[in-house]
């Protein structure tokens, strides 16, 4: 055997033996992604996180199949409590692999807004006190939308469309939020009247 053919089999001895370290170094590494994605999200914002997600998701899929590989090896050794590790990330993956994006971005969303909040305190409080104040704090996205904080001083556009005033839907119409149609849509509430929010223009 060749030398380069002994340092592949060893390599490949090497992987598919399941030492003591491996699923808990690969579940390190599973949850580490999210938290890189939610400080993307708060610290860069939702464009350069939408990027940095893409090749994440991709270790992520990698680090669900080896650890597939190493749980069935620990089952055959009777390993419990470490194929019991390795089994989560792929079990994660499999029923909810949305939820592994989007919970770390929101995460990250909600970081971003505390960052920022006393700078929207201090332009909304410079808006009439009209007991309707209404603030839209945009953080870019991509072309066809985008994403970022709105102040709605009425908490009408947490109420369901038919419940919503006409007055409230007249003068969200050519907002960014609403961008000439007639809903909103992908908001989530914050607190003191802030919401997030997903912009169509």
């Amino acid at each position: 055997m060749t030398l380069h053919r002994k340092v592949v089999y060893f390599a490949m001895q090497s992987l598919m033996r399941p030492p003591v370290f491996r699923p808990p170094l690969l579940f390190t590494m599973w949850l580490a992604i999210p938290t890189i994605i939610a400080l993307g999200e708060a610290f860069l914002g939702p464009f350069w996180t939408l990027f940095l997600a893409l090749p994440l998701s991709a270790v992520w899929v990698l680090i669900a199949g080896l650890s597939t590989v190493w749980f069935v090896q620990l089952v055959r050794q009777r390993a419990w409590q470490r194929s019991i590790l390795a089994l989560i990330p792929p079990a994660a993956m499999l029923l909810d692999p949305q939820a592994l994006i989007s919970v770390p971005m929101h995460v990250g969303d909600v970081i971003h807004f505390v960052r920022e909040k006393p700078s929207y305190d201090r332009q909304v409080a410079a808006l009439a006190r009209n007991g309707s104040r209404f603030g839209e704090f945009n953080w870019g996205g991509m072309l066809f939308g985008s994403s970022g904080v709105v102040f709605d001083e009425t908490d009408e556009m947490s109420l369901p469309k038919a419940r919503r005033s006409a007055a409230w839907q007249a003068r969200m119409k050519d907002t960014d939020l609403m961008c000439g149609g007639t809903d909103v849509g992908g908001i989530s509430p914050l607190w003191a009247h802030y919401y997030l929010a997903g912009f169509g223009c």
